[in-house]
């Protein structure tokens, strides 16, 4: 727990002290948001040298405050005004933050460095520290104790300010109906909801496919059955009747490959036998495409978790495989206490995307089942406990995909 504390302290530092810098140009972007309405721009997303320092100063930010906040923040389009009110609360709230934050590290790295470096002057009255005049070794070992002060201000408050400085930015700097950031730092509680509630569409899906696939093929086998069962044997149907039971062998063949495909959904049996990290390798020394695998330190993941990324990962190889024509694959997955992150990246030729499904939730023309084994079916199980899903494909590639997944206590 002390290194993970102490790794959102030099985050949270980082972050309060660079922030002066995006403070200094935030004048700059409350000028261009200025000009950008009397222009008639509407969004960060307009055109122009104005528009495109904007774009660049609140991308910025968004990378700042996902380091902050441990999670990915999609750039998107907001309103102008929102980032005119944005860059105000950096210039009045921020600013006078990341300056005080500066003066801590530099003061206290002063403070903590002076009976080193005072000697070196000569030992001469001097002023290491605003107000603090020190004049004799009485007084400068005492100015070492200053410092331990400040690093003690930093390590108690900086990741609170810095929190909350960042959760202000996301606020501002989202776009208008996007959920996202709030979702990204639900609660603990409120990722366990998220696994009830996924767990619920979980047997729903199990559900529909039971009912729609296996037991519309059991009931039909069983009807011919009894049809054969209940006509009388002859010479003349005995050939016929071999065929038929042949034929329903192949449906109850299929039926119980198909039990199994639902069975393997809900809890991939190699994922039992092997663990997450065995399974994934698999998937791995499987591909069609050369695939390199990094896994920084995993650790134990709740069994939802665990499957939603061994699905992820292997759906992306899948589709790899078949549509990319990709000559290398990369994946890539790590953890930090709250969030599971899958980055996969291949030099294909792009254009992967997640289809839009109606309003019951299928795609058109094609089944629950079928769906659900595809993009549209892997973003909804990951949104459902309370991750997201952000895919980068342009025509011509590359392809990145990146999943962040709750895995906090």
């Amino acid at each position: 727990m002390g290194d993970e504390y102490s790794v959102r302290v030099f985050r949270a530092v980082g972050y309060l002290t660079s922030g002066a810098l995006v403070a200094l140009v935030s004048p700059a972007v409350l000028v261009a948001g200025v000009v950008s309405r009397v222009t008639g721009g509407s969004g960060s997303g307009s055109s122009g040298s104005g528009s495109r320092l904007i774009n660049a100063v609140t991308s910025w930010e968004r990378r700042r405050a996902g380091l902050v906040l441990r999670m990915l923040i999609p750039h998107s389009t907001v309103p102008t005004a929102s980032v005119m009110l944005w860059a105000g609360m950096q210039m009045v709230v921020a600013l006078p933050i990341s300056l005080a934050s500066a003066y801590l590290v530099i003061g206290g790295v002063n403070a903590l460095a002076f009976p080193v470096w005072w000697p070196l002057t000569g030992g001469g009255p001097v002023s290491p520290l605003p107000m603090i005049t020190v004049t004799e070794w009485s007084t400068a070992v005492l100015v070492p104790l200053i410092g331990i002060a400040y690093a003690l201000l930093l390590y108690l408050l900086a990741p609170a300010a810095a929190r909350h400085l960042a959760r202000l930015s996301v606020r501002f700097l989202a776009a208008a109906g996007h959920n996202g950031p709030r979702a990204a730092t639900a609660s603990p509680s409120e990722n366990r909801d998220g696994l009830v509630l996924a767990q619920s569409a979980e047997l729903r899906r199990i559900e529909r496919a039971l009912h729609d696939g296996v037991q519309a093929r059991l009931v039909n086998v069983n009807l011919r059955l009894g049809m054969l069962a209940g006509s009388p044997p002859t010479a003349d149907t005995d050939h016929g009747r071999g065929s038929q039971l042949r034929e329903l062998q192949n449906q109850l063949k299929d039926a119980m490959f198909e039990l199994r495909s639902i069975i393997s959904s809900v809890h991939p049996p190699i994922l039992t036998d092997r663990g997450l990290e065995g399974a994934l390798r698999s998937v791995v020394s499987n591909s069609a495409v050369p695939c390199t695998l990094t896994l920084n330190n995993l650790g134990d993941l709740p069994v939802a978790i665990q499957v939603a990324a061994y699905f992820t990962v292997a759906e992306a190889v899948s589709n790899a495989a078949k549509h990319s024509q990709a000559e290398k694959l990369t994946v890539t997955i790590s953890r930090d206490p709250e969030w599971l992150t899958l980055t996969i990246s291949d030099d294909g030729v792009g254009g992967a995307r997640i289809p839009q499904a109606g309003p019951d939730h299928r795609l058109p023309g094609v089944s629950p089942w079928s769906a659900e084994t595809g993009l549209l079916g892997l973003n909804g199980r990951i949104t459902n406990l309370g991750g997201r899903l952000f895919i980068r494909s342009p025509a011509g590639g590359p392809t990145h995909l990146r999943v962040v997944l709750p895995c906090g206590s």
